[in-house]
């Protein structure tokens, strides 16, 4: 049962759990360096809920309490405000994005882009996704090291430029390419105050004026010009039967019968690429590094692909039946999240277990201590995929997508995708790892990723 969620009232702040001491700059820098070891450190000092504080942000909650967390996920979402959460995301998405809206907003614009990744499209998007893979591992050397994060993220780059974008030359893809890799690389100088605004805007653009390779403002304008070129076309001519998310987003209405404005389909095709690209070409060189580590599990995913593949290609209609699959892409998840936390901003004081919690503090479930507490998963540091073929996990143990009303929309695609890279690459490739090589956790941009993207060698191709 969740715990008892109450407002209150009392004008005396209560005082928040505990947490380190150091200077919030600190704080941050070691969030940011040393993600894992540091929220690892505070949970064995200050326990399963403790209080973090950095510059611009009220205190930080982190929790890897599952009542709590039920408590929070299930929340009133006109109180928990994950939009707001999400703030420090609108230089780059825009104002109008999904992450940032809270209430009726959030829930009339998720119902509007819900039905781009159902249904009968799935199978569309999974025919241009295996050709795609396919063409990139056409591309991959044999018995040479290369950088399998640097190719599983060209391949769903491509991927989501031609079924989100709806870019269907190679040319534009790589100028589209090169202009969001400017955004990412340099999204530091976009970092924003509370209220989601640059807090060093005026020297950022001197800097892109001195140094033109550094203006990420160009690179935010490039960005949005190709994406107006495109939403130009479909709105001024038959675009029949396309299925790219673009195409569909300007044929959806909302329930009072209006278009979404131009402005509206750019933050929402700017959110889906940054919350679908990076996310998921982690998650794959994290999964075949986990299964060049554990040699009989990847004997038994090869075998799976064997049963329903007979050597060739996976028939889209199997890709759900691929058990031992989709629990390996979960256990990655799981032992390796990509993201090591979710948040939600209180609108107004909340009491729950009896503790109160002030209006304004974030409150954010730890994905990474929860998805590493030995008593919720036994041996948490142990790749176990077999976790995961039993019915599904708790949703306040286990959350790499977030959880409640936020859960990632994209969710079903990412799956879908991953699924079919895997089977593509264990089908056709024998891999191993570099000699030598441990991954460790490191921050890329947003997500946690494997050091050296996880050097790769292929052993054998077909």
């Amino acid at each position: 049962m969740p715990q008892a969620v109450s407002s209150d009232t009392s004008l005396e702040s209560p005082p928040l759990p505990p947490g380190p001491g150091l200077p919030s700059v600190l704080q941050l820098l070691l969030l940011y360096k040393r993600p894992t070891e540091f929220l690892n450190d505070c949970a064995a000092k200050y326990g399963t809920t403790f209080t973090l504080r950095v510059p611009g942000i009220p205190p930080f909650i982190q929790t890897s309490e599952p009542a709590l967390i039920e408590a929070i996920f299930k929340g009133d979402p006109e109180i928990f405000l994950a939009g707001r959460a999400n703030i420090g995301l609108k230089p780059v998405v825009g104002v109008n994005s999904l992450l940032l809206l809270d209430g009726a907003s959030h829930r009339h614009e998720r119902k509007l882009i819900m039905p781009t990744f159902l249904g009968k499209r799935m199978h569309a998007y999974g025919l241009t996704i295996r050709e795609t893979v396919n063409r990139h591992i056409d591309r991959w050397p044999v018995q040479r090291q290369f950088t399998l994060l640097r190719e599983t993220q060209d391949a769903t780059f491509e991927i989501i430029s031609r079924l989100v974008f709806g870019f269907d030359d190679a040319k534009t893809i790589a100028g589209f390419g090169h202009h969001i890799h400017r955004i990412l690389k340099l999204a530091i100088l976009l970092f924003p105050n509370s209220e989601g605004e640059i807090m060093a805007e005026r020297p950022a653009r001197w800097l892109g004026k001195v140094f033109p390779r550094c203006d990420v403002f160009a690179a935010l304008k490039s960005v949005d010009e190709m994406i107006d070129v495109e939403y130009q076309k479909r709105i001024s001519a038959n675009f029949g039967d396309r299925e790219d998310v673009l195409s569909l987003l300007v044929k959806s209405r909302y329930d009072d019968g209006h278009a979404m404005s131009r402005a509206e389909i750019r933050d929402e095709l700017m959110t889906l690429l940054m919350a679908g690209h990076e996310t998921s070409a982690t998650i794959l060189a994290w999964s075949l590094n986990h299964l060049c580590r554990h040699p009989e599990g990847l004997e038994r995913l090869q075998d799976e692909i064997q049963e329903h593949g007979h050597g060739n290609p996976i028939p889209l209609d199997a890709i759900p039946h691929l058990k031992y699959l989709d629990a390996v892409i979960k256990e990655t998840m799981r032992i390796t999240p990509v993201f090591s936390l979710v948040a939600r901003v209180l609108k107004e004081s909340q009491t729950i277990a009896a503790r109160t919690y002030p209006a304004e503090v974030v409150l954010s479930p730890n994905i990474y201590g929860t998805h590493h507490r030995s008593d919720l998963w036994g041996d948490p540091e142990a790749f176990r995929p077999e976790r995961f073929l039993n019915g599904e996990a708790n949703p306040f143990h286990y959350f790499p997508f977030g959880g409640g009303t936020r859960i990632c929309i994209g969710m079903n695609f990412a799956f879908y995708e991953m699924k079919i890279f895997i089977a593509e690459v264990v089908r056709r490739t024998r891999f191993s790892l570099a000699r030598g090589y441990q991954a460790k956790v490191v921050r890329r941009n947003n997500t946690l990723a494997p050091s050296r993207g996880v050097p790769l060698i292929l052993n054998a191709k077909s």
